[in-house]
Order: structure tokens, then sequence, then C-alpha cells
């Protein structure tokens, strides 16, 4: 209902739709292109698997070379079984959020991305394969490039949105207090009706048992992000200190033969390289040919000091620092965030033992002032609400009930 030139009126029960609908108008700017993405990685999915078809088709016979000691015939019924493999991943049903447009994208984001790493593990295990039939996988390398391009620039346009996600979480955070509030009024109304009279005795004035939890639970949420933003900011340092590489990298990369790429590394040097020796060794060697390649004047870098500087970043390991320190951060973070799962729950319990202690033993006149000091409280949540809806969504409400 709209009142006082265009001040609308809500329930409690009505604010997140409201919140939601108001946020997608706010990321309109991005929804055309994100859609426009969303439908690239469709697409790409499925020229992998035409690709898988046309691959299954294929009579060409496999690489002796390639396939060392392994028989032809083990080689091609893998390469049935890689497709089947691939098939199933692109088929995968994948949780999806769709309570407005940044959720539905983020979690198509996140199913993209799963979906890169599960093809990545498959290359992985049937590795003779793609050695085999290395001059038959022009089309799965297109489809994957699809899919990776598309993912990268749709996480840069949602990570642009970072203010407006921002604001969208304080108020969700403020909705869902207020819910809270509302939920404990009514449990007191409960439990006032049940006792029915004002019993004898003083008040209880037991405090919070779970507030020493509750604390450390706030504590334990600002150091996981605090460890969150360490992390970012190594793996930012990574990538500044090994950006004057790239052109070099593709430099280099034209002119060898390995079927390893260098770029492969410097793309995410923190997901390819952290807890693998193996990778680390073989980027190490790529480095230190490039390093003798702009040397001896084969390969001219735009900025030769900067890129000097960027190779010895990795020959003198200082890159596997911040990966091992990555590589920690994230091992605490992991930690913290059982640490406060765990809080959660005893939290949860406690309440509700509380809750059932309340309803038995509160006096009828304790659960008055509580009912007070809920009010108000639930006035001071609606008027934030209100003034938030206003400031970032320029729409005038007026909560009611």
């Amino acid at each position: 209902m709209l009142f006082d030139g265009g001040v609308r009126e809500a329930r409690v029960e009505d604010l997140e739709g409201m919140l939601n609908a108001a946020f997608d108008e706010k990321l309109s700017s991005i929804n055309s292109k994100a859609a426009g993405l969303i439908l690239n990685i469709e697409q790409a999915k499925a020229l992998f698997v035409e690709a898988c078809d046309h691959f299954d088709r294929s009579t060409v016979p496999p690489d002796r070379e390639s396939i060392r000691a392994a028989s032809e015939s083990y080689v091609i019924e893998q390469k049935s079984v890689y497709t089947g493999t691939l098939r199933r991943l692109i088929a995968a049903d994948r949780p999806a959020d769709d309570r407005n447009l940044y959720t539905s994208y983020h979690s198509k984001l996140a199913s993209a991305k799963a979906l890169m790493d599960e093809v990545l593990k498959a290359n992985n295990k049937f590795r003779i394969v793609l050695e085999a039939y290395a001059n038959e996988l022009g089309r799965f390398k297109n489809a994957y490039t699809g899919i990776e391009r598309s993912v990268k620039e749709l996480g840069l346009r949602l990570d642009s949105k970072a203010n407006e996600l921002n604001e969208y979480n304080s108020l969700l955070q403020e909705i869902e207090r207020l819910a809270a509030f509302d939920r404990e009024a009514a449990e007191l109304a409960r439990a006032e009706s049940e006792i029915g009279q004002e019993p004898g005795g003083p008040p209880s004035k037991d405090a919070d048992a779970a507030e020493p939890m509750r604390k450390l639970l706030s504590e334990k949420r600002a150091e996981i992000g605090n460890l969150d933003k360490a992390a970012f900011d190594a793996r930012g340092t990574i990538m500044a200190r090994l950006a004057p590489l790239e052109k070099p990298a593709r430099k280099y990369e034209h002119g060898t033969t390995s079927k390893m790429h260098l770029t492969y590394y410097l793309e995410d040097p923190v997901g390819t390289l952290s807890n693998n020796e193996n990778a680390m060794r073989e980027f190490s060697q790529h480095v230190i040919s490039l390093k003798k390649e702009i040397q001896e004047n084969r390969i001219v870098a735009k900025n030769t000091s900067e890129a000097m500087h960027a190779i010895d970043f990795v020959l003198h390991e200082d890159i596997s620092s911040f990966i091992e320190e990555i590589r920690i951060l994230k091992s605490k973070r992991d930690a913290a965030e059982q640490e406060a799962a765990g809080l959660e729950r005893l939290i949860r319990e406690i309440d509700r033992a509380e809750g059932e202690k309340k309803r038995k033993v509160m006096a009828a006149s304790e659960i008055k002032e509580e009912l007070k000091r809920i009010s108000a409280a639930r006035d001071t949540s609606k008027s934030k609400i209100e003034g938030m809806f206003e400031r970032f969504y320029k729409r005038k409400i007026r909560i009611i009930g």
C-alpha cells in the first residue's frame, strides 16, 4: 500500500523480498552482460559435448611414441572413458541460489569454476589419452578457453559491485535482526500467557550464558576476515610481481616446442603452484630459459629491469614464500571457520536451553520488562531498516505490524 507521496507499507516478512527486488534493480547495469556471459558458458559446455562426440567418432590412431609401454587397445579404451567422464561432469547438477541477480550469477560462476577444476583433474587422470591424441584436442581447448574467458569476465563484473553487495548484506543482516526480535517477542508473549500470573519471589537476573561465546564468535569472524584479506593481499603481490613477465612469456612460448606453457603458471600462480613441487620446478625451469632468452637478446622485454626483477622473484624463491604464506593463511582460516561453526552450534544449543528455562522460571514482571526492551530495540531496528532502504535504494518504506 502506498501513502504520503510514495511511501510503501511493508510487513517484516515482506522486507527480504523487497530488498532482493531493489538489489536487482541496482544491478541492472550488469544484468545484460552477465546474462550473456552465462549464455557463453552454457554454449562452451555444449561445445565440450560436441568435442566429446567428435573425439569418439575419430578413427585417428594414438601416437605410438606417446603411449610408451601401454597397449594401443588400452589407450583407445581410456579415450572412451575420458569422454564419458567429461559428459558426466558437464551434465552434473550444481546448487543454484536465485534469491537475486547477484546470488544467481555468483552461484553459476562458482559452478563454472568447479567444472573447470573437475575438467583439469580429469585431464590429469587421463594424461595418457591427452598425450596420445595431442593433435585431436583443439575442440576441447577451445571449449575450455570459452568457459575460462567468460568466468574471468563474470568474476570481474561481480567484483565491481562489491560496494552494492556490502550494502545489501548490511541491510539483510538488519532485517534478520528485526525478524529475530519478532520471534523473541512472540516467544515471550507465549511464556507470559503460560505463566498467567505474577509469581512470588524476586525476579531472575541470570545473564546471557552464551554472551562470552557470542563475543568469541564475533572475534573469530573478524579473524577470518583478516585472514581472507591477508591471503588476498599476498595473492595480489604475487600477480603484481609477475606481471612484467606476461608479454615476454608469450614471446617465449611462440618459439618453444614445450607442451607446458609458461603463461599457464602466470595466469594463476597460486592455484597451479601450491603444494606442487613438480610444477614449481617446471615453472622455475621455464623462467630460467626465459631469462637466458632475454639476456641473449632473443626476446626483447619492454622493461628489461622489471622483467629481471620478476625473474629473481621466482628464482630466489620469494614466490615460494608468498605461496606458503597463502597456504598457511588458508589452513588458519579453515581452522577458524571450524571453530566459528562449533561456536554457532553451541550458541544455538544454549539459546534453546535458555529459552526453555525462561519459559519455565521467568516471572511475569520480568517478561513485561523484557518485552519493553525488545519493543524498543525493534523500533530502533525498524527505523534503521527504513533509513537504509531510502539511503541505498531511494525507496521510502514504513514497516507495519
